[in-house]
This record gives C-alpha cells, sequence and structure tokens, in this order.
C-alpha cells in the first residue's frame, strides 16, 4: 500500500467524520469551523492559491 494511497484514505475518513460532527453543531459554530480550517489551509506550505493554482 502506497503512502500516498494512505494519506488519501485518512484524509477522508477525517473528512466525513468532521462532516458528520458538523451536522450536530449550529450554524454559528459551523462557520467557525470552516472560517477556521480555512485559515489553517490557506497558510500551510505548498498549498496553491486560487482556483487555476496560481
Amino acid at each position: 500500500m502506497s503512502t500516498r494511497f494512505t494519506l488519501t484514505r485518512r484524509y477522508l475518513r477525517a473528512h466525513v467524520w468532521l462532516h458528520r460532527q458538523c451536522d450536530r453543531l449550529s450554524p454559528k459554530w459551523q462557520k467557525r469551523i470552516v472560517f477556521g480550517l480555512r485559515i489553517v489551509y490557506s497558510s500551510a506550505p505548498g498549498v496553491s492559491r486560487g482556483f487555476n493554482g496560481r
């Protein structure tokens, strides 16, 4: 099993888990979590900005 496959699988499982947890939260807390994740992903090294990877 490749490392990329393992990381993809873990990411997808975490994504599904987070989605289920967010369904239980109020809209206010959902917005807070989405905003927080946006900050984390935008500050991560190697993450391209923009839709075309520019």
